[in-house]
């Protein structure tokens, strides 16, 4: 029997709940039938929202440092496929709401199916600051505002920001590294989010 390869190529314009982007992927037949045992074998590519340092702070309703505890489950078709962690906060920058939460969920693009933008999905005990929106209709769980444009690494007393460089960032920088044949900032942990909480400030006065 002659084997047949389905090439599925698909542009869709989304909103659900993390902001409008372009979103196109491609797969084939062999590639799907390998999705089933829980590898990375399709490849999301999405063109997702930047915004500026100080129109993420406007935009977010929390903005917090959080540690990644374990993975709480998938979303798993291609245009929604999404992995949703667990997570203990370690401090809050921004609270819109009061919420006083101690423990979030947090939405990131891809699982362990399909990667999206070729981003690492988030770790288990991987310290992070992150922008964040409610996720409508999900309990206690939030979306990343600019996904990967806007969350940041923490390791030691320095915090890299995953991808596009910010020209308001520039005062709190301390180099340039290539991440993923990027350049990227690393920023001086203190100093960056003192600069988030003088921001948030600025905007409530």
């Amino acid at each position: 029997m002659k084997k047949r390869y389905l090439v599925l190529t698909v542009v869709l314009a989304l909103s659900v709940g993390t902001g409008s982007y372009v979103l196109s992927f491609g797969n084939n037949s062999k590639e799907v039938s390998t999705l089933q045992n829980n590898t990375q074998t399709g490849h999301i590519h999405g063109k997702v929202q930047d915004y500026p340092f100080s129109e993420s702070v406007k935009r977010a309703t929390l903005i917090v440092k959080i540690k990644i505890k374990d993975k709480d489950h998938e979303l798993d078709t291609p245009t929604v496929a999404k992995t949703i962690f667990n997570a203990d906060i370690q401090e809050i920058y921004k609270d819109a709401k009061n919420s006083g939460k101690q423990s979030i969920k947090v939405m990131q693009h891809g699982n362990s199916k399909f990667s999206f933008n070729d981003n690492d999905l988030f770790k288990k005990d991987e310290v992070l600051v992150l922008f964040l929106r409610e996720a409508e209709g999900f309990d206690n769980t939030y979306w990343l505002v600019g996904e990967e444009t806007n969350f940041y690494k923490v390791l030691d007393n320095k915090v890299t920001k995953q991808a596009i460089m910010d020209v308001e960032l520039k005062d709190v920088e301390i180099e340039i590294k290539k991440l993923n044949n990027k350049e990227v900032q690393v920023m001086d942990l203190e100093k960056f989010t003192k600069k988030i909480k003088d921001k948030v400030k600025e905007q409530n006065s």
